[in-house]
């Protein structure tokens, strides 16, 4: 049974930290940004890759688009895509402008 002095200094687990996907989302949106579900020939769940992975087999993609921004403009488009293998584990994302990403080829 818990008593009321017992109940004062239990405490809630304490909340998760924001990932680095999540707070880029939250920075996209408070400068404008709307998110979306596809723009500039780009959609969510699509397969890409960096335009600087200039390597065999890059081609088919390295990362899966997750969420999609863009400004009211249409033309400023940013996305954070999720890798296939991640350089370490908290940099499981990229976070690209549209000039940096391409569409994986499918065959």
């Amino acid at each position: 049974m818990t008593t009321s002095e017992e109940s004062l200094t239990t405490s809630a687990p304490p909340a998760a930290e924001p990932t680095r996907a999540e707070e880029q989302a939250a920075d996209l949106l408070a400068n404008g940004y709307t998110e979306v579900t596809e723009a500039g020939g780009f959609t969510v769940g699509q397969r890409i890759y960096h335009a600087g992975q200039r390597y065999p087999g890059a081609e088919l993609g390295t990362a899966t688009i997750e969420r999609l921004f863009t400004k009211a403009d249409g033309k400023d488009i940013e996305m954070i895509a999720l890798r296939d293998k991640p350089y370490s584990p908290d940099d499981t994302h990229g976070f690209w402008a549209n000039y940096h990403a391409l569409p994986a080829v499918t065959y």
